[in-house]
């Protein structure tokens, strides 16, 4: 059993390796990602995988209102 989780951890190692170095999650990467999707979805900055502005209040609005629930939740 020992030897298939280290199998398995030395494939998902070599993975992260050939796809580039793999970042940590942090909070400060999860509002920067809440934040921009927020700009995309107001049309103030493209979206870089359809190569366009769009735009769709009811998802911005969605995101502000998750960030705002984030920072109740995490206060203090």
């Amino acid at each position: 059993m020992e030897d298939k989780n280290q199998q398995e951890n030395d494939s998902h190692q070599e993975q992260s390796k050939s796809g580039g170095e793999q970042e940590t999650p942090d909070f400060t990467g999860l509002i920067t990602g809440l934040y921009t999707q927020t700009l995309m979805n107001m049309g103030l900055i493209e979206d870089p995988r359809a190569g366009k502005t769009n735009i769709d209040l009811g998802n911005a609005q969605f995101m502000i209102d998750t960030i705002a629930m984030l920072e109740d939740k995490t206060s203090g």
